[in-house]
């Protein structure tokens, strides 16, 4: 009885000592949260900003947080009643009225506009002059894709408007007028007229055209359709003619409602818009 026991305990053993030893999985390494997020995550990068540099960003973005807060719990009621007042107003029609809610409006957003405005030359304080001339250079770019949206650049292209760039900032550093929105505008300008092809001069005017009928996601066939109909309606059009060019827009919108959209989307184009909550006020992000 014994050996049998025996032989099966060892039996056991030998069956155990064969199984592989469960492997312990080990810890997962915890990532390091980013000190910052949004724009100013993407400032970093591009700036390649130092860690204390992010840090102090970081600070900077929690105080314009916490000074926001402040200001929207201290107001709520002043906005809301203004809201309010504004609203009875525009549907009275009482011109006064509505002129007065609204100028009180626009102060009080004013003065929260203040505190971002602060708080974006705070930050834009933490940076080296090199990096703020990067940031100033990257959101440019990004201001201009945004204006010609839809537009692929060449390189050749890119290499010119980024030059231009260059030149129109040294010249605001000196010059009198000193604005971003300035320099901006003589950049819009320059690469309009200068640097884009007469296709992609027209892809820019047809985008702006198409403007009500993005909703739409017209295809490729009805967006050819509406360039040859733009190349039709402003062809040989008198400019210098008042009201001229918004007549030929027009009469170039009537034209794709009528000739180049389906049924089917003529009837979405026709519907009224879902009534909702009024847009969320936007907050600045990011560069100046």
């Amino acid at each position: 009885m014994a050996s049998a026991l025996g032989t099966a305990a060892g039996g056991l053993l030998a069956q155990e000592s064969q199984e592989p030893a469960t492997k312990k999985k080990p810890a997962r390494e915890k990532k390091e949260k980013p000190l910052l997020a949004g724009a100013h995550a993407q400032m970093a990068k591009v700036c390649q900003l130092s860690e204390e540099q992010q840090k102090k960003i970081a600070e900077l973005g929690a105080q314009r947080k916490n000074a926001l807060n402040a200001f929207e719990t201290e107001n709520a009621d002043k906005r809301s009643a203004l809201q309010e007042e504004l609203k009875k107003a525009k549907e009275s029609k009482d011109k006064d009225a509505t002129k007065k809610a609204s100028t009180e409006l626009a102060a009080l957003n004013a003065k929260r506009g203040e505190i971002v405005k602060k708080s974006q030359a705070d930050i834009m304080a933490v940076l080296t002059p090199g990096q703020k001339a990067k940031w100033d250079e990257y959101t440019a770019m990004n201001s201009l894709k945004g204006r010609f949206l839809g537009i692929e650049f060449t390189e050749d292209q890119l290499a010119k408007i980024k030059a231009e760039y260059a030149k129109l900032a040294a010249e605001a550093e000196t010059g009198p007028e000193k604005g971003r929105s300035t320099l901006l505008a003589k950049l819009y300008e320059k690469v309009h007229k200068e640097i884009l092809t007469e296709e992609q001069r027209i892809d820019v005017a047809v985008g702006q055209v198409l403007g009500p009928f993005r909703k739409l996601k017209l295809s490729e066939d009805q967006v050819a359709k509406t360039k040859a109909a733009y190349v039709k309606h402003m062809t040989g059009l008198d400019t210098s003619k008042r009201g001229a060019r918004e007549q030929a827009v027009k009469a170039l919108r009537e034209e794709i409602r009528t000739e180049i959209l389906t049924d089917e989307q003529r009837q979405l184009l026709a519907e009224p818009k879902p009534k909702g909550e009024p847009k969320a006020e936007a907050k600045a992000e990011g560069g100046k």
